[in-house]
């Protein structure tokens, strides 16, 4: 069975897309899978995925989801409607890329440990999106705290914790990701699923649950 790699990330399509969903699981995430689809029509070429994962092992996938973060197992996620996109790293020795497993673990579990989900951040997704500001410029009204997060803002506070790690350490960063939309930074808290998906120069795009089903 194929598996993805350490630090893939993994998106998904919303569940009614293919037969056999959980239907509770459907109607609890429906306002966020509005609100983000909402937000990504208007933006990127690749719009449908509608929540992103953290792959750091088959049994330590990071899900920030509703009501709170979890750990999840492949063999839960390998039934979704999946597609895995892998962070492109300057690794040149086997000992960084050791100490970037290690730092990525550490920041995920800081992140697991407020695991409560922040509906405010997503309402002001929506807010930011009928606002016309600039993608750089975060107006915050409903988040909670800046230690709460949703799914894909989660995703990349590890992603981000890490690169700062390693310029705290007056290091350069083996991952030189570029958080854009069309030229412009996007601030972390305005991350969508779909900036994975529209960034190949620093994810690319491995494998989805449509070629598993051929």
């Amino acid at each position: 069975m194929w598996t993805p790699d350490f630090a893939d990330v993994i998106l998904t399509e919303p569940e009614d897309w293919r037969e056999g969903f959980n239907r509770t699981a459907w109607i609890q995430s429906l306002p966020a899978r509005e609100i983000i689809g909402y937000q990504q029509r208007r933006r990127y070429a690749v719009f449908w995925h509608v929540h992103a994962r953290l792959y750091l092992g088959a049994e330590s996938i990071v899900s920030v989801t509703y009501p709170r973060a979890r750990w999840e197992h492949w063999r839960q996620v390998r039934g979704t409607c999946w597609t895995v996109y892998r962070p492109v790293f300057e690794i040149r020795t086997a000992q960084t890329l050791a100490r970037i497993k290690r730092m990525l673990r550490e920041h995920a579990d800081n992140l697991m440990r407020q695991p409560l989900y922040d509906w405010g951040q997503l309402m002001d997704f929506l807010l930011h999106e009928q606002s016309g500001s600039p993608l750089s410029r975060w107006l915050r009204r409903f988040d909670r705290g800046l230690r709460r997060r949703v799914c894909s803002t989660g995703v990349r506070y590890v992603f981000d914790s890490m690169v700062q790690q390693f310029h705290e350490l007056g290091e350069e960063s083996p991952f030189k990701v570029r958080w854009t939309h069309e030229g412009e930074e996007i601030a972390l808290q305005l991350t969508p699923p779909a900036i994975y998906a529209n960034l190949p120069r620093y994810f690319r795009r491995i494998r989805s649950w449509r070629e598993e089903a051929v």
